[in-house]
């Protein structure tokens, strides 16, 4: 126990540490390399006292998805990556469509009658969240793979492997379960607005469903983080 809170301690320290001066040593901004950073400290840092809480509940390592991986799971890990990428890019259809069908100055995106874009107003609403600048540096790239898989870990853990077996554990249901889990998972992401939200949580359905198939951590765990990556791949591409 003593271990454990040695460890937790450590790396909030760190995650601050980092969270101040980044690679530059600016206290305003944070480098891409050090926002990185934070976010694997951050999600180690919740994922040990979710396994902490969850073995001394009484829940086995099998249950809670840590199986050695079968051949075939990488398949499903793909094919599960594939299907939370399309959820995101929904969400994006619906982003574009929305604002295309918004009218007044506020929000105006239609097309001007010679076709060149309409200008649109400068106290138009900004999305509710912006994407990091990205490094593009191989260890850049490195170090937002690695937060993408510790980000994958700590939410599947948190959220299918423990929160949506508990909660079918109390309810008996696995439809309550499975809509309960999810919906915290959606609400916990505060940073998108409803659009957002509602993506997250096709995105989480999707997940509950694969691990409800493989009862393997590891799965859904990769299957979440190469769906990041893919679709922060795809809006920075945008961008």
């Amino acid at each position: 126990m003593l271990a454990v809170a040695c460890v937790v301690v450590f790396l909030y320290l760190l995650c601050g540490w980092v969270s101040r001066f980044g690679d530059t040593g600016d206290f305003g901004e944070r480098s891409p390399r050090a926002e990185s950073l934070v976010r694997i400290a951050w999600r180690v840092c919740c994922s040990i006292p979710v396994l902490f809480i969850a073995c001394r509940g009484g829940m086995s390592w099998r249950e809670l998805g840590f199986e050695r991986p079968r051949p075939r799971d990488g398949l499903i890990a793909l094919i599960l990556s594939v299907l939370v990428t399309g959820a995101g890019g929904l969400t994006w259809l619906m982003w574009c469509f929305r604002d295309l069908f918004r009218t007044g100055p506020r929000f105006d995106r239609l097309e001007s009658l010679n076709g060149e874009p309409a200008d649109i107003a400068a106290d138009a609403e900004p999305m509710a969240w912006q994407l990091p600048p990205m490094d593009t540096t191989a260890l850049g790239h490195t170090l937002n793979v690695a937060a993408e898989i510790a980000n994958g870990f700590c939410e599947e853990l948190s959220m299918r492997a423990y929160l949506l077996m508990r909660l079918r554990a109390a309810t008996g249901s696995w439809s309550v379960a499975i809509r309960g889990s999810t919906a915290v998972f959606a609400a916990s992401h505060v940073q998108y607005d409803a659009y957002g939200r509602a993506s997250v949580f096709v995105f989480g359905l999707v997940l509950a469903a694969g691990w409800l198939i493989t009862r393997n951590l590891w799965v859904v765990a990769a299957a979440h983080a190469l769906g990041d990556l893919l679709i922060t791949g795809f809006l920075q591409a945008e961008e």
